[in-house]
């Protein structure tokens, strides 16, 4: 897992990019038809996020995009999958890390099968995240699922069948290391579990 300190040099960093290159535009990016797969996801990512942020939606019906590596967001990007879009991890990878730079919006998704991997949670928050309409389902992982470190806002998801196999971890749905979240409407099931608490560490 990256440093705070680390998080905070890349954001100063892109800062200083921006104001001696001029500010770029942000920009929109769709995936599929065509590709609908991780390479494809990853490159539309890649393009919005380094654009200075944007939204990204999909154009491939009812989808699983198997995911092999977690990604890494440092603007403003709106995820949007419209309730059709799946990310599997295959209980090999973690998804997300966002930066303390970034404010990311997941909406309309379901993230399963993720894990931590890598020196990663499953989402990983130093800046700002929203959760709409978004389903956490079945990871197993030796670490919180999710864990924030910055302002996280969950609005009408569900987390489940998530759980924590360390003795030392806490939260089977999430760890919450700074302010508390804002969880108005969350679904927490009885699977979401740790050894030490159930479902959130706050």
């Amino acid at each position: 897992m990256r440093s705070k300190f680390h998080l905070w040099m890349r954001a100063t960093a892109t800062v200083a990019a921006l104001v001696i290159c001029g500010t770029s535009t942000a920009s929109n990016g769709v995936v599929g038809p065509g590709n609908c797969n991780e390479s494809g996801f990853s490159n539309v990512l890649a393009a919005v996020d380094s654009s200075g942020g944007g939204t990204i939606t999909f154009n491939c019906g009812t989808a699983t995009i198997n995911i092999s590596g977690h990604k890494e967001i440092v603007h403003a990007v709106t995820i949007d999958g419209g309730g059709a879009i799946t990310f599997d991890g295959g209980s090999n990878t973690a998804f997300f890390q966002i930066y303390g730079s970034a404010h990311v919006r997941l909406r309309g998704l379901t993230l399963r099968h993720g894990t931590y991997a890598g020196g990663h949670n499953v989402l990983e928050n130093f800046g700002i995240l929203e959760l709409d309409h978004v389903r956490v389902l079945d990871s197993a992982s030796s670490e919180p699922t999710v864990i924030n470190y910055g302002t996280l806002d969950v609005r009408w998801s569900t987390f489940g069948n998530n759980s924590v196999s360390s003795a030392s971890a806490d939260g089977g749905a999430m760890s919450v290391r700074r302010p508390s979240p804002t969880v108005p409407s969350p679904a927490i099931t009885p699977g979401d579990t740790a050894v030490r608490s159930i479902a959130i560490r706050r």
